[in-house]
């Protein structure tokens, strides 16, 4: 791995030094919306990645988690598929380490990691995603610990109507429809959808249900947005954490509303933002219901079978989380470059039968007796300044972190870029970063699970080195990173011992590549009708300086050593396309087996899922087969991923009327 990034230092010589091309390409940017900085994503010195709408559209994915999966750098480890249970890492990060935002809001969980893509947007609703990868303290406090993923949602430019329809194997069916609303000055869109299978295996089976409001509105000189929405999951957990328990179950309810404005004064532009977000969550371990376990006198049984519950399972893991948010953001811009300043306020609750401290104080929600609880505070002020310098482009700042548990703490950082022609850039930065245990790895205590009240706040220092270079009909970046960390947060299993306990383990330290390449033969041929359209490349290598001997980790030490998505789209005829897209990683770690007491290594596995599809301004329709080659892999533990998935779908767009002028 390090050879690999001596190869970057060697490509970024070269091409320095290389003859320049006398034509200067023109593209269009975006400002990103997740950091304070108001410049376009080509222009920001920390190099963050783009995901645009035609590869959301066209993609052979159904939803945001796939969707991510192909993203250079991250790590998706997925349950089920489809979007039903899903966790996001970054750089070989932790999911408790990754940090979801809509529109800049934050949707950490502070209860685990788990139910952080537990989001009520529907992918048709994303107009672009946007990554930070490099950690990001110094811009959203100790929630982005490895990296930030923003889902950018779509706009309306028209009043209308989408209907959407999909169905497939196993079961599967898809339903919903949005309805757009365009006046002078605002846009309001309001989304439905429903999505069910019976599963591809025993216990797989789910019913998702999402709705999501967005609305825009525009006065003088200030620009309103709102976002609401409701997220409802039901799904059976075959093995989802521990297969000693294999037949579990979860339902969850997520609740989310955000509020903010940006006042532009010219030079100063001022950014006010609310947001709160609900999340309900039961979790069963034994799988209560028809055909499972049933109430037989005061036992759990499975009447099939005959299995008892064991005496010390007293029923399921209730928990709600609240979370209350407020950030103020000041930005001004002078002849010195651009100066921002601002603060953060956060309360964070959670109520439960397994997390917290005890309370006499009870709360309901059905048959749901809340006997615990606890509840933190975080706030922090933050200085940053950005200054463009002949070739180069500097930001730097810090954000000072004050916690009601864990004291206070400060994150500084840096990035800076340098032209070394109109098409090649170099790029480089350093942050600190750091995050505060969640009230999983403080609390939980179940089924050979145990947290800890102990746990110190996990630690790193991210740093990275790359170019990126833009020529006509190829683009690209190839970065090298490095993040030192500490006190790493983590939940082992010592050898020899049925239990699992979440743990600091000593210092981890990863080193890696990236490598993400479009190629868009359009251009190559002025924009005429090619057999191949475009070409993308993302490559993700990396290792750590420890392994797992002694102990079994189930999240820190299993990262992807290698990870390779390639996506090809082509033309065929009568306007039809081909999206083809093929995944091949390799898994560091393994899991436990009880049977014979062994540790079963990840390994390397490829997939292929390959769409046709056909756009008019009316129809969308598709036929897609995930997993083309029916390829058999766990990605965690014993969670057997699905095979190969046929499903075909099409959405009917209706336009009312077009944007007034």
């Amino acid at each position: 791995m390090k050879r690999l990034l001596l190869l970057v230092l060697i490509a970024i010589n070269n091409i320095a030094t290389a003859q320049t091309i006398d034509t200067i390409i023109t593209i269009k940017t975006f400002t990103v919306q997740g950091i304070r900085q108001a410049d376009s994503l080509e222009n920001n010195p920390s190099n963050p990645y783009l995901i645009d709408h035609l590869e959301i559209k066209n993609t052979p994915i159904q939803s945001t988690s796939d969707l991510l999966d192909n993203a250079v750098g991250i790590d998706i480890k997925s349950r089920s598929g489809l979007g039903v249970q899903s966790d996001l890492s970054i750089r070989g990060g932790t999911f408790d380490q990754s940090l979801l935002m809509i529109d800049g809001v934050k949707l950490s969980d502070p209860q685990t990691g788990h139910h952080l893509m537990d989001v009520p947007v529907f992918i048709d609703q994303i107009e672009r995603i946007e990554q930070i990868n490099n950690g990001g303290s110094r811009w959203f406090g100790p929630y982005a610990f490895s990296g930030a993923v923003n889902l950018i949602t779509k706009r309306a430019s028209e009043s209308g109507l989408q209907l959407r329809l999909s169905g497939g194997d196993f079961g599967y069916l898809d339903a919903g429809f949005s309805v757009s609303g365009v006046g002078k000055n605002s846009s309001t869109t309001l989304s439905f959808n429903r999505r069910q299978s019976t599963g591809y295996i025993t216990n797989t089976d789910f019913d998702l249900n999402n709705i999501f409001l967005s609305s825009n509105f525009d006065l003088n000189k200030t620009t309103f947005k709102l976002n609401a929405g409701i997220t409802e999951k039901n799904f059976g957990a075959q093995n989802f954490y521990t297969s000693r328990f294999p037949n579990q179950y979860e339902a969850t309810q997520t609740y989310f509303g955000s509020l903010q404005a940006t006042l532009d004064l010219d030079q100063l532009q001022i950014t006010p933002r609310v947001y709160y977000r609900r999340h309900y969550d039961r979790f069963e371990l034994y799988r209560k219901g028809e055909g499972w376990y049933e109430e037989e006198g005061r036992y759990l049984v499975r009447k099939e079978t005959r299995d008892t519950v064991p005496g010390w399972y007293t029923g399921p893991n209730y928990h709600r989380t609240d979370v209350q948010g407020a950030e103020l953001n000041f930005s001004y811009t002078s002849a010195l470059g651009q100066t921002s300043i601002g603060g953060e306020y956060r309360h964070e609750f959670v109520w439960s039968n397994n997390l917290g401290e005890p309370s006499d104080t009870l709360s309901d929600l059905g048959n749901a007796a809340y006997t615990k609880t606890a509840d933190r505070e975080n706030s922090s002020l933050f200085f940053e300044h950005n200054v463009t310098l002949n070739r180069f482009r500097i930001s730097a700042g810090l954000l000072a972190n004050f916690h009601s548990v864990y004291g206070n703490d400060v994150f500084p950082g840096a990035d800076v870029s340098y032209d070394l022609s109109d098409q090649v850039r170099v790029f480089a930065g350093a942050n600190r970063n750091m995050r505060f245990p969640t009230f999983t790895d403080l609390y939980y205590n179940l089924g050979g699970a145990v947290g800890s009240r102990n746990l110190e706040p996990e630690q790193s220092q991210n740093y990275q080195l790359g170019f990126k270079y833009r020529f006509n009909w190829f683009s690209g970046s190839i970065t090298g990173f490095y993040r030192q960390g500490q006190n790493l947060i983590d939940w082992v299993r010592l050898n020899g011992s049925p239990i699992t306990q979440a743990a600091n383990i000593t210092e981890v330290n990863f080193i890696g590549i990236e490598m993400n390449e479009v190629l868009d033969l359009r251009k190559l041929y002025d924009d005429k009708k090619v057999f191949f359209n475009q070409i993308t490349f993302r490559y993700t290598g990396m290792e750590a300086d420890k392994s797992s001997e002694g102990f079994e980790s189930n999240y820190v030490l299993d990262y992807l050593r290698h990870k390779l998505n390639v996506g090809v789209d082509h033309s065929l005829i009568a306007n039809l396309n081909l999206a083809w897209n093929f995944k091949y990683q390799y898994r560091e770690g393994g899991y436990y087996d009880a049977s014979t007491k062994s540790e079963i290594l990840f390994g390397s596995y490829g997939l292929l899922d390959v769409r046709l599809y056909q756009e008019t301004p009316i129809i969308y329709w598709y036929v897609e087969v995930a997993n083309l080659f029916n390829r058999q892999y766990e990605d965690i533990g014993f969670v057997q991923q699905p095979g190969r998935w046929l499903r075909v779908g099409i959405k009917y767009n209706i336009s009312f009327k077009k944007k007034a002028e």
